[in-house]
């Protein structure tokens, strides 16, 4: 019964997050320049267009998940150790890292907050969709099982959309919104911190590997930190709008052109 609720809740949070990235395509009026196709150009092409720095960045990133998937056996059996009634209440911090909350507080910054809060939520939701796109191409590339599947550390299946462990999705949103918003507030004293803390339960959740959960905030802290809010510009209303086209074919052969059109 488990899994079955989890396939469900997983398939919900999967179409509210399409929604949501159409809802964002269609924002004209806050992205009437460049939207997320251009930084999502870039981050993919990015190992085709490596200078010296940028190799040895990469470089060290591959060593790291490498290092970490050579611990991740023992890293499950030390957070196992390490289970007592105070880490289990607190065990749903990884909530930070859910694209239901990232998605609520990037709605609460635009609504109660001001003009420096309506650009700082256009930054989370571009920077939090950009996150989800790349994670979930590489899980499906990787086809990795989780912890709590009862295979070890080495269960790949690449090209598979059931197995969904590698890199951790929750881990790289976490440390996206954490980048955006320490660059925005100065708040990186408070927000590295929980996004650590949504890793830590991540892996204490036997939900992810340590290597998921490093890859993952590599990942969220190189796009977050791609989104720089700009003090200068003017705050945009969010306005999202759609439109269809089509033709009626009457009964004599003839047809009627029509254009839909909504905005709200």
């Amino acid at each position: 019964m488990r899994s079955i609720r989890g396939k469900k809740l997983k398939r919900r949070k999967l179409l509210i997050t399409v929604f949501a990235v159409f809802l964002f395509f269609g924002n004209k009026e806050a992205f009437p320049d460049k939207g997320i196709f251009s930084h999502l150009e870039k981050e993919a092409a990015f190992p085709l267009h490596l200078d010296t720095e940028s190799g040895l960045i990469l470089a060290g990133v591959a060593a790291g998940t490498a290092a970490c998937l050579l611990l991740d056996d023992k890293v499950k059996e030390g957070m196992r150790s390490l289970n007592s009634p105070v880490l289990d209440s607190l065990q749903n911090m990884d909530v930070f890292g859910d694209g239901f909350f990232t998605l609520g507080m990037s709605g609460g910054f635009y609504l109660l907050g001001g003009e420096k809060e309506k650009k700082v939520c256009c930054l989370l939701i571009e920077s939090f969709i950009e996150t989800g796109l790349i994670t979930t191409v590489l899980k499906a590339g990787f086809g990795r099982k989780r912890p709590d599947s009862g295979f070890g550390p080495g269960a790949f299946s690449p090209f598979t959309l059931s197995n969904d462990s590698f890199p951790s999705g929750h881990a790289a949103t976490a440390f996206s919104s954490a980048a955006v918003l320490a660059r925005a507030y100065d708040a990186g004293w408070i927000t590295y911190p929980l996004a650590a803390c949504v890793s830590f339960f991540r892996i204490y959740k036997e939900k992810h590997w340590l290597s998921d959960v490093f890859l993952g905030s590599v990942i969220g802290l190189a796009i977050g930190n791609m989104h720089v809010l700009d003090k200068d510009s003017k705050a945009s209303e969010l306005s999202f709008g759609f439109e269809t086209a089509g033709r009626v074919t009457e009964v004599d052969g003839s047809g009627l052109f029509y254009v839909m059109k909504l905005k709200f």
